[in-house]
């Protein structure tokens, strides 16, 4: 989504919407502005650059949609947050770029409906920023632009909370730190490790802000085979491997040992339970606020045979209950699976069916075959479509995307 979030242009056909608006919208504390038709509406976004943009597609009738795929070049050339309103999405689907952040509500637009979803994106939001989404080893080149290439690596950042969360440091965490060090600002914070394999802690070696003392971090990770966190980050920097070791930071480092029964932090907690994979792999559940997030990137989730249910799919699903968002291993087709079982992956469509049995808000798949193409991950994102209906979003995880929740009192 743009930063530009204060600056949000409606779309809808009844010239008296604005008038109405102006006199319901005078708190909100952003600049609206209202078009009746897509051909303003794209002369708007390229000279005002709006950070959110609804669109009432029953408004604009049976033309607003030869309409969109007309302008389409114009209208969806931003980075631009779209939340179209449909009682049916009536081939809108066909005009809009598979790259486009968009939330379909699928009811009547009303005044009502469309200030609280204005002020449910301008209050204050957990930012969960996807630096890595593939899994098991990185995948450069021009079949991977789309989703990423970069091994696995997600940010967490809280609105009222300046420490670093970071989930795993595949090669992904190489561009959160640049981005770290340009912005100048004395760095502390924790990154908590699933586990060692190698496209979890790829990057972990190439963190820019490891290097600068003014900088402060925790590195929490289970124990791996009877090792201690910091034995397996000083194996992993030993000069077989790299030509620096860990002696070289010049940041206050402190690791971990993580345990799983939840630890209290700055303004959020941290448990986990154990994955079914090789070793001792965590999924890390977070919670601040009333909000919850697990993430758990490495985990087989087995078929259900015969109508048995594992006792560890009972744990999992108790586990995840009720969390808003779930970011899970999604690294298989089905068919695929037979041939991988034991690999410690799991097939996106088991992921999808335990995340609705938990009562999960949100999903996103994420651990991405390397095998898989952007061809490939947009056949599975469209068989998505069919899950749709059990969770307010859920999607293929995408690299460099920002997925926000809001976060309000415990």
């Amino acid at each position: 989504m743009s930063d530009n979030i204060k600056k949000i242009l409606l779309v809808h056909k009844n010239g008296g919407v604005a008038n109405r608006l102006r006199n319901r919208s005078r708190n909100l504390g952003c600049d609206i502005t209202v078009t009746h038709n897509l051909d303003d509406a794209a002369n708007h976004i390229q000279s005002d650059k709006p950070g959110l943009i609804f669109v009432d597609t029953e408004s604009l009738g049976e033309q607003g949609c030869s309409d969109m795929l007309r302008l389409k070049s114009r209208i969806f050339a931003s980075q631009s947050k779209f939340v179209l309103f449909a009682q049916e999405r009536n081939g809108y689907d066909d005009s809009i770029p598979d790259t486009t952040d968009v939330e379909w509500r699928m009811t009547t637009f009303s005044i009502d409906t469309f200030i609280h979803t204005v002020e449910s994106y301008m209050s204050p939001d957990v930012q969960i920023r996807l630096w890595g989404v593939r899994g098991s080893t990185a995948r450069p080149g021009k079949e991977h632009m789309l989703y990423g290439g970069n091994t696995s690596c997600v940010q967490i950042v809280l609105p009222d909370n300046d420490g670093l969360i970071v989930f795993d440091s595949g090669t992904g965490i190489h561009g959160l730190g640049n981005e770290l060090m340009n912005s100048g600002k004395r760095i502390h914070g924790r990154i908590f490790i699933t586990h060692s394999h190698w496209d979890h802690i790829q990057g972990f070696p190439f963190f820019k802000p490891f290097f600068s003392r003014h900088n402060n971090f925790a590195i929490h990770m289970p124990t791996q085979q009877k090792l201690q966190c910091h034995e397996v980050m000083q194996g992993l920097m030993s000069q077989n491997y790299f030509p620096t070791t860990t002696d070289n930071f010049k940041a206050t480092m402190k690791y971990v040992t993580q345990v799983a029964y939840e630890q209290v932090y700055e303004g959020y907690t941290v448990e986990f339970m154990p994955a079914n994979h090789a070793r001792t792999t965590a999924m890390y559940k977070l919670r601040t606020g009333n909000k919850t997030i697990v993430y758990a990137p490495d985990n087989e989730l087995e078929p259900i045979e015969n109508g048995i249910i594992q006792d560890f799919r009972v744990q999992m699903r108790n586990f995840l209950s009720d969390a808003d968002l779930l970011i899970h291993d999604g690294q298989y087709e089905r068919s695929a699976y037979p041939s991988k079982k034991g690999w410690g992956h799991s097939a996106w469509q088991e992921a999808v069916e335990i995340a609705a049995e938990a009562g999960v808000k949100e999903l996103i798949l994420t651990h991405h075959d390397p095998d898989s193409t952007d061809e490939d991950l947009l056949e599975t994102d469209k068989k998505l479509y069919q899950y749709r209906d059990y969770f307010k979003s859920l999607q293929l995880a995408r690299e460099g995307f920002v997925h926000r929740l809001k976060k309000e009192p415990a």
